[in-house]
């Protein structure tokens, strides 16, 4: 006779809360999902800067200093609320940050 595997049909995120660890693994993928955008708009940011022909002036070290900010602000005790992930990634995309 075999055994089930208690896996079978089973979800990930139920897993999770079982170990108790829900909340801190999501926040940390969240944050990873907004560092990584952060990332990608500082890219976007510099390669316009150092395009030729622009105009567009940067100070790099300003404005790396309010990404680290805005990822400390992110980095909460406890999980990051859903409205402040929002209006963080609505500030990076309309380019504001």
């Amino acid at each position: 006779m075999t055994t089930a595997n208690k896996h079978i049909d089973s979800n990930f995120d139920d897993f999770l809360r079982a170990e108790g660890i829900f909340e801190e693994v999501e926040a940390a993928a969240l944050n990873r999902v907004v560092a990584e955008r952060i990332r990608e708009t500082i890219r976007e940011r510099m390669a316009l800067a150092r395009a030729p022909g622009t105009t567009f002036v940067t100070n790099e070290d300003a404005f790396l200093c309010s990404q680290k900010r805005l990822l400390a602000k992110l980095k909460p005790q406890s999980p990051p609320r859903t409205q402040d992930l929002g209006r963080a990634s609505t500030t990076l995309l309309n380019g504001n940050a």
